[in-house]
């Protein structure tokens, strides 16, 4: 009982280490306004320094080493522990995905219907980036989009297009289906592996390059991200979704940047 209770003592402490150590991390990847903060963060720039997070850490970490190496028998045994039930979970995952069994996670969402699509209902600043999908095993364009965006202040949307055949998208069938469903887990496992939060969008059109053109202009998108088609040439792309956003927006004047990213190309239009 005290060599379990030293164990657990030795995980405990180093779980709280590398709790606060990502909370840090992720005041620098998500520097949006929060409503609670721990206090004392200085700004430096466009940084702020979350001077009394990083200090809890601090502490926490002495705490952690000092008992690394003045409890032997936490250290043994909490080590011992550790290594014994990573080794476990090693391979139970290599064997199972041997067998051909891999685990198929699907995230849970809540889903709201809206008519209109405004920036506030869906909380999202002007100068976003807009970065559709449609396939979960095709999301190049969206990682190369999260890379850019972990170092600017900006949100990103990821839209997919439920196209109706009919010749007018009418909305009659909102279910949240079940590829929507996969194709946005996947969609949050990329962005969590970059530490940037999405505002996922069901879309309902007869046509897509419309929906994606019309979702950027009432957004106040700034860049749209397409992932390279594998009918169209990039420039067929690039022509179709510029008629589509000469139809939406009216201001002549506004920025619009249009990518198509593939594994080899990240091609730029100014529409």
């Amino acid at each position: 009982m005290y060599a379990l209770g030293e164990a657990y003592a030795f995980g405990v402490v180093w779980s709280f280490v590398f709790k606060a150590l990502s909370m840090v991390v992720l005041r620098f990847k998500d520097r949006r306004p929060r409503a609670w903060r721990v206090p004392v963060n200085v700004r430096v720039g466009r940084w702020e320094l979350p001077v009394g997070l990083s200090l809890i850490f601090l502490v926490l970490l002495a705490t952690a080493l000092v008992n690394l190496v003045t409890k032997r028998v936490a250290t043994e045994w909490g080590g011992a522990f550790t290594v014994v039930f990573f080794v476990i979970f090693w391979l139970s995952e290599r064997i199972h995905h041997r067998r051909g069994a891999a685990l198929q996670h699907i995230e849970k969402f809540n889903v709201r219907y809206m008519a209109e699509l405004e920036p506030e209902t869906v909380a999202v600043r002007p100068g976003c980036k807009v970065v559709p999908v449609r396939d979960p095993s095709n999301l190049r364009h969206l990682d190369r989009a999260l890379r850019d965006a972990e170092g600017e202040d900006v949100d990103v949307v990821v839209p997919t297009v439920k196209v109706e055949r009919e010749l007018v998208a009418t909305g009659s069938n909102p279910n949240f289906t079940p590829d929507e469903q996969a194709i946005f887990t996947a969609v949050v496992e990329l962005a969590e592996k970059h530490g940037k939060s999405v505002v996922p969008l069901v879309l309902t059109s007869n046509d897509a390059f419309f929906a994606v053109a019309r979702t950027a202009q009432e957004l106040g998108a700034r860049e749209v991200v397409l992932g390279r088609s594998g009918r169209l040439a990039p420039d067929v792309q690039a022509e179709a979704f510029a008629i589509r956003w000469g139809a939406v927006e009216p201001d002549d004047e506004r920025d619009m940047t249009l990518r198509i990213v593939s594994e080899r190309e990240d091609i730029r239009f100014a529409v």
